[in-house]
């Protein structure tokens, strides 16, 4: 069971981390060099999908992780997947969730824009490394 585990913990947090690195290298990249006004529309459009994207993936990648974490006796790979997960899932509602939600309701200015989405690509970036941190940690329990 607990191999099983392991395998799956793996699996989903390789798609997670996949996830996030494709948004910071496709994504991230294509929204800081459009318009400010394309942006926005864009975000409207596609920031329901992708919440709808990432969420589940996040989810079960993160309840694996630490399920995995829990079970572990003490092994200290699945317990540091566990609790980088953590920390990506705390990062969501440390900065992303509030960046989000400005994108949304489009109350940051056009002039504004770009230094934030710069911020946004560097805490993406940091959350992003975490997460192949976790990813990685899951393969060496195996």
């Amino acid at each position: 069971m607990l191999e099983t585990l392991h395998i799956l913990t793996v699996i989903s947090l390789g798609i997670f981390s996949g996830a996030q690195l494709a948004e910071a290298c496709i994504l991230v990249p294509f929204w800081r060099r459009i318009p400010a006004t394309e942006f926005f529309s864009l975000h409207h459009a596609m920031g329901p999908h992708l919440f709808r994207f990432f969420a589940p993936i996040t989810a079960i990648a993160v309840l694996l992780a630490l399920a995995s974490a829990l079970i572990s006796n003490g092994d200290p790979w699945p317990i540091s997947a566990g609790a980088l997960s953590l920390i990506a899932v705390a990062m969501f509602f440390a900065y992303f969730k509030a960046a989000n939600a400005a994108f949304a309701a489009r109350s940051i200015t056009d002039e504004r824009l770009p230094i934030e989405l710069m911020r946004w690509a560097r805490w993406h970036q940091a959350r992003t490394a975490i997460v192949i941190g976790a990813f990685v940690s899951s393969v060496l329990a195996l």
